[in-house]
C-alpha cells in the first residue's frame, strides 16, 4: 500500500465556527468563519512561512484551547527542512513564534502529524487543564506521543503501541470524544494503519490518564475497515458523541473513493453498523501529490445542536468545505429487532419507556420485519460544498512574512 501521509489541512473548532490552516508549499493560508452553515470564510492576512517550511515536506496539525470566535491563539506543528519537528505558537492577537521541538529526536522522515487539545468549551469544570499531546512516526515506525502544558516545554516521547508499529509513512490522526454524552468529552482518541493490515486501529485514553500517567493508550473497538478497492490515501476521523441516546459511540471515517475522487464518509454506531454516504460530486485535482487532502472537526454549537465540517481539497491551490448541521431529539428508539422492539425517551433526567399510542411507539410498530429499528433521535442535513480559494491570486503572488534564523 502506498504511503498515505497526513493531510496538510488542519480545521480546528472556534464555538462556533472553524479556523482552516492549509499548507501550499512554503506557506500556510488561515481561513476563519465564525457562524457555521453556509457563511463565508475570511481569510487572516498576513500568512505563515518559515525558513524551516521551504524545502520540506511535511503535513501540519494543530491544536487550539481557546473557544473564542475571535481568538486567534493555537499551537502549529510541522516537520522542518532541518528533520526537528517545530511548533509554530500563535497568540490570541495572531501574533506567532517559530520553535524545535528538542524532546524529540527520533522522528521518521516525512511523519504525518497529529495534535490534540481539550476544547475550553468540552473542559468539564472539576477537571485539570489537558495538555496539548502531539502524534508523530518514529524511525522505528511506531507512533509516539508527547506532552505539552505550555509552549517550549515538553516531555519524554512515549510509544502508543510498544508492540505494534505503523504502517511506514501511514495517516495519523487525532480527536476528542466521548464515551457516553456529548457533555462529557474526555476521551482522546489516536488512529493509524499497522503494518501489512487494512484496519485503521484506534488506541484511546482518558484526559484523567494523559494528566496522571506516562503511557496510558488502549486499544479501542470496532476499528475502521481500510478497503483499498474504495478509498485510500490520506483520512480524517473524528467522534460524534449523542445526548438522549443509548448508543454510546458514533465515529466517522473521511477519505477520497480511489476510482473517482469523491469524498466519502463512513460512521460507524456502537453497535458496528457502518453507511456510507458521498459528500462530494467533483472529482478532485492534485499537484504533485498523489492523494487528495481531508480534515474534519465536531464541535457543539449549543445544548441541543452540533456541527461537523469536512474540509477537503478540491482544485489546485483551492480547497472546499462541507458542513453537516445535526439537532438532537429527545424522543429516542432504541435499537432491538422485529422480536425486541421498543422505545424510550429523557425526560427529567431520566429514561422512561413509550407505552399506549405514542408517535414512537408506533413508529416501531409499521416497522416491517427486516427494516432498521436504529434511530439515534438526531437529524443531520449537510449544507452545499463551500469553496475557499486564494481570491484568485496564485501562492507566489501573496506577500508573507518570514521569522528571523534562531
Amino acid at each position: 500500500m502506498s504511503t498515505v501521509t497526513g493531510s496538510t489541512i488542519a480545521v480546528v473548532a472556534n464555538r462556533p465556527g472553524v479556523t482552516i490552516y492549509y499548507r501550499v508549499g512554503d506557506v500556510i493560508q488561515i481561513y476563519r468563519k465564525t457562524i457555521d452553515g453556509q457563511a463565508s470564510y475570511d481569510q487572516d492576512d498576513p500568512n505563515l512561512t518559515t525558513p524551516w517550511l521551504k524545502k520540506s515536506d511535511s503535513n501540519i496539525a494543530v491544536a487550539k484551547r481557546a473557544a473564542g470566535v475571535d481568538d486567534k491563539s493555537a499551537r502549529l506543528f510541522y516537520q522542518g527542512s532541518d528533520g526537528f519537528l517545530r511548533e509554530i505558537a500563535i497568540g490570541s492577537d495572531g501574533k506567532a513564534n517559530d520553535g524545535a521541538i528538542s524532546a524529540i529526536k527520533n522522528a521518521r522522515a516525512k511523519t504525518s502529524l497529529a495534535a490534540i487539545v481539550q476544547n475550553d468549551a468540552d473542559k468539564p469544570s472539576t477537571q485539570k487543564e489537558m495538555p496539548v499531546v502531539l502524534f508523530y512516526q518514529g524511525t522505528d515506525n511506531k507512533i509516539y506521543f508527547v506532552k505539552s502544558s505550555k509552549s517550549e516545554s515538553w516531555g519524554t516521547p512515549t510509544a502508543v503501541d510498544n508492540s505494534n508499529a505503523g504502517h511506514p509513512g501511514t495517516t495519523i490522526q487525532a480527536y476528542i470524544g466521548s464515551e457516553t454524552y456529548a457533555d462529557n468529552m474526555n476521551i482522546v482518541y489516536v488512529s493509524f494503519l499497522r503494518t501489512q493490515n487494512q484496519y485503521l486501529y484506534r488506541y484511546s485514553t482518558t484526559v484523567n490518564n494523559l494528566l496522571n500517567s506516562g503511557s496510558s493508550f488502549s486499544l479501542a473497538t470496532p476499528n475502521f475497515w481500510f478497503k483499498d478497492q474504495s478509498s485510500t490515501g490520506r483520512y480524517a476521523n473524528i467522534c460524534v458523541p449523542r445526548i438522549y441516546c443509548h448508543c454510546s459511540k458514533d465515529f466517522r471515517f473521511y477519505s477520497q473513493l480511489t476510482n473517482s475522487g469523491r469524498t466519502i464518509f463512513e460512521g460507524i454506531g456502537q453497535d458496528g453498523t457502518v453507511t456510507t454516504q458521498v459528500l462530494t460530486q467533483g472529482a478532485f485535482e492534485q499537484e504533485g501529490r498523489e492523494y487528495a487532502q481531508v480534515s474534519a472537526v465536531y464541535q457543539r454549537t449549543d445544548q441541543t445542536h452540533y456541527a461537523i465540517t469536512v474540509v477537503f481539497e478540491e482544485t489546485p491551490r483551492g480547497i472546499s468545505s462541507v458542513t453537516l448541521e445535526g439537532t438532537w431529539n429527545q424522543v429516542i428508539i432504541v435499537g432491538g429487532d422485529e422480536y425486541n422492539l421498543r422505545a424510550t425517551q429523557f425526560q427529567s433526567g431520566n429514561w422512561q419507556g413509550i407505552l399506549g399510542a405514542n408517535p414512537a411507539r408506533k413508529q416501531l410498530k409499521d416497522l416491517q420485519p427486516g427494516e432498521s429499528t436504529r434511530d439515534h433521535g438526531y437529524v443531520e442535513d449537510w449544507n452545499k460544498p463551500l469553496s475557499l480559494g486564494t481570491g484568485g491570486k496564485n501562492v507566489e503572488e501573496v506577500l508573507v512574512p518570514v521569522f528571523g534564523e534562531e
